[in-house]
């Protein structure tokens, strides 16, 4: 397995750019981003909503990061915690620095749903919903 990685520091300089651009125009509200510390890397974990509700974590496609649930945040975070994550191995904020065997250790569960102190009940994937919470976040 390979550690993602830019082809130079300008083209890493123009996609946090880019990100931070987008995030800003279609992410709806204010946000706060966390930056939690994983074996695989800092994976980017974006919250907004009441933050005594109910969470409910967002977990991106392969290829995808959290801007893809830009649409559904709003409504949900007006009654939840929403928790969108950036997996490592992927495009978005996080930063990778050891290989990735597999989507499970890319989004890193124990050690995310630890560094926030939540124990999420929902995860919604861009596949679905699962249920119940798969092992590290229950």
């Amino acid at each position: 397995m390979s550690i993602g990685e830019f082809k130079s520091e300008k083209a890493a300089e123009r996609y946090r750019a880019v990100y931070a651009y987008v995030l800003d125009q279609v992410w709806p509200g204010p946000r706060t981003a966390v930056d939690v510390s994983t074996s695989f890397g800092t994976t980017r974990v974006l919250r907004v909503g009441p933050a005594s509700a109910e969470p409910i974590v967002l977990l991106p496609g392969a290829g995808g990061n959290s801007l893809m649930w830009h649409g559904y945040v709003e409504a949900l975070a007006a009654h939840r915690t929403v928790i969108a994550v950036d997996t490592i191995g992927e495009a978005g904020a996080s930063t990778q620095t050891a290989p990735v065997a597999d989507g499970r250790d890319g989004a890193a569960p124990a050690s995310v749903a630890e560094e926030l102190h939540h124990a999420a009940e929902r995860f919604t994937g861009a596949g679905g919903e699962v249920e119940p919470a798969p092992d590290g976040f229950s």
